[in-house]
């Protein structure tokens, strides 16, 4: 689970981010709904109200994040241990909600962004993956997050692979980066599996960060 999900709040208690990114929370929350009913192109499904793209895996879905994945996921943001390598800071219920409408304002401002991942066979939430730029960032970001009960399994590969052939697939950008602790020794792991090379290691929000890459074939 590579560096990100940073949530700073100012004297006021908003969160930096959101304001960095400007995002109308409530009209973006009011359109999360179920991606169930949309038509099937391929392996890519079109949610043509929010623009975002959804894929189909072997065993996963990755696709819009709706109201039914708000308790698991968190669940998910205020879990400690789960939460030191991503921004050091759990969540409350209030600011996993802004946290997801910050994920669906970044696929209506960027065009790209995070995708909330189902399992196939249960129809459960398992985690997130995606691509992140926030305002800030060095490059974009190839970003991926797991319930604990739902690593292991190799998902985290399987959903972040299909994150990167959608980007280059689609030409969103000609290379992505993870934003990985030191320690996270399984994040590098799936970074390596994926393709992506250690490239430097730098001060990122206060911590360090190693820097991994990985480029189209035609730029490598």
């Amino acid at each position: 689970m590579p560096m990100l999900g940073v949530h700073k709040t100012n004297q006021h208690g908003q969160s930096s981010a959101a304001l960095e990114l400007c995002i109308p929370l409530l009209s973006i929350i009011s359109q999360f709904k179920c991606h169930s009913g949309l038509p099937v192109i391929g392996n890519v499904v079109k949610d043509e109200e929010v623009n975002i793209p959804i894929i189909k895996t072997e065993r996963l879905i990755l696709r819009s994040y709706n109201m039914d994945d708000l308790d698991e996921y968190a669940k998910m943001c205020s879990d400690s241990e789960f939460m030191k390598f991503i921004s050091g800071n759990t969540l409350n219920y209030e600011q996993t909600l802004e946290n997801i409408a910050i994920i669906q304002g970044h696929w209506m401002l960027r065009g790209y962004g995070i995708w909330a991942i189902e399992c196939v066979q249960t129809g459960t939430f398992v985690g997130r993956a995606g691509l992140l730029n926030l305002y800030g960032w060095p490059g974009i970001e190839v970003c991926w997050a797991l319930l604990p009960d739902h690593r292991g399994k190799g998902f985290a590969t399987e959903a972040v692979r299909a994150a990167i052939n959608w980007t280059f697939n689609n030409k969103v950008t000609d290379c992505l980066i993870s934003l990985i602790h030191p320690y996270n020794v399984k994040s590098i792991a799936v970074a390596e599996r994926v393709g992506e090379v250690f490239k430097e290691q730098i001060a990122f929000k206060g911590n360090p960060a190693k820097v991994y890459e990985i480029c189209s074939k035609k730029n490598a």
